[in-house]
């Protein structure tokens, strides 16, 4: 038996497979077995797969049609024989020592999960970031190891509900029945924070092992509009847990902040107007009541910008809300442009103000503009000067 089982599930990832599966093979910990089940994919990703399976005896390879990332870890997990679980994805690659590390700290502490740090990396830019916003410190426990009642006020908002950042006791996995949902996105939600309340023994590794990329035009981040409402339905089926097990009403203000969060965070990144439209009516009609949102006084957020948001989505006809949105990026680049001398007004008036137009465009705008300006700072000026509206 192994001592870790590394599930990843593929789906057209050949421009980056060779690099995830090269920094996989090379751990230094080498007492694992790679499972890599090949999602439908249509590029050449079984062949570079056949070729690691010839070089490495430890891969496995396993196909299924088109289900989605969480039917392929479903099937991993079936496969799996490894004393720990890591799921990791396609697209990234890891730090050579993070299995050992990991293993390391999890059977140290005696851990059912180890949580370890993180960097984004810009396929455009080439350049790193530390991703703080999945190792939130200022809402961290000093106790260690912990459970979600050492902090239920912030237990689903400190960590993101990725798998990839986390190492998993198999044994644990298996007996509270925790799987992956089949959605095509936000598949990851449900299993993460029902592992995240259900754990006994929690520990944190304060080193950065992963390496997440962005500004890829193929991953499931980019492909959002073909599913916009799937994170509603994890979060959805995530409080239907809770509930059913009476924890819902410990970790309640962690859950609607987070849902908060995941409402807002979904809209900004959505780039199709049809699938805008979808996402945002059913948050305004259904999913602030359902997921509790509505009804708390504004000190119950953690999040300024967010009560912000949820107030104009309150407020506003999806219309209205693009066009103010689109007034608020207007007024940003207007104030770059007054105090850094970037001669941006001639893209700007490229812009149709036709209400049709605006609903194509806007939230292009919103997740290539307002958003990268927030997350990244000034940096990111440039690209926004470079987007092309048809």
């Amino acid at each position: 038996m192994p001592l870790v089982s590394v599930i990843i599930p593929i789906y057209n990832a050949a421009l980056y497979l060779q690099q995830c599966l090269d920094t996989i093979i090379s751990q230094t910990l080498t007492d694992i077995e790679i499972i890599c089940i090949n999602d439908g994919s249509t590029d050449n990703t079984p062949q570079i797969l056949e070729k690691y399976k010839k070089k490495d005896s430890r891969i496995k390879v396993l196909h299924q049609s088109n289900k989605g990332a969480g039917v392929a870890r479903n099937l991993g997990l079936e496969h799996a024989t490894g004393d720990y679980l890591s799921f990791l994805d396609a697209d990234d690659f890891f730090d050579p020592s993070l299995l050992e590390e990991a293993h390391k700290r999890i059977t140290e502490k005696k851990a059912d999960i180890v949580i370890y740090r993180i960097q984004t990396y810009d396929q455009n830019t080439e350049k790193y970031a530390n991703a703080e916003f999945a190792f939130a410190r200022e809402y961290f426990t000093k106790k260690d190891p912990f459970s979600y009642l050492d902090m239920p006020d912030y237990i689903f908002n400190s960590f993101q509900n990725w798998t990839w950042n986390k190492m998993f006791r198999r044994e644990f996995i298996t007996e509270n029945n925790i799987r992956f949902q089949p959605l095509k996105r936000t598949n990851d939600l449900l299993f993460t924070c029902t592992a995240l309340v259900l754990a006994k023994r929690i520990t944190l590794l304060d080193k950065i092992l992963a390496f997440y990329r962005i500004g890829t035009t193929d991953n499931l981040q980019s492909t959002n509009h073909l599913a916009p409402t799937d994170f509603y339905k994890a979060f959805s089926s995530l409080q239907d847990f809770l509930k059913s097990k009476g924890i819902y009403p410990v970790v309640k203000k962690s859950f609607v902040n987070w849902a908060a969060d995941g409402c807002v965070s979904n809209l900004e990144s959505l780039k199709a107007g049809s699938s805008f439209e979808v996402l945002y009516n059913t948050v305004k009609h259904e999913a602030l009541q359902k997921l509790d949102i509505n009804g708390n006084n504004h000190s119950y957020f953690y999040n300024i910008y967010n009560i912000q948001e949820l107030n104009k989505i309150r407020e506003l006809s999806c219309t209205e809300f693009l066009f103010n949105k689109l007034n608020t990026a207007r007024a940003e680049l207007s104030y770059i442009k007054k105090n850094l001398g970037l001669d941006i007004g001639k893209q700007f008036d490229k812009f149709s103000y036709r209400l049709g137009r605006a609903i194509t465009f806007c939230p292009r705008v919103i997740s290539k503009g307002i958003a990268l300006i927030k997350q990244h700072g000034l940096k990111y000026i440039l690209k926004l000067v470079q987007i092309k509206i048809n």
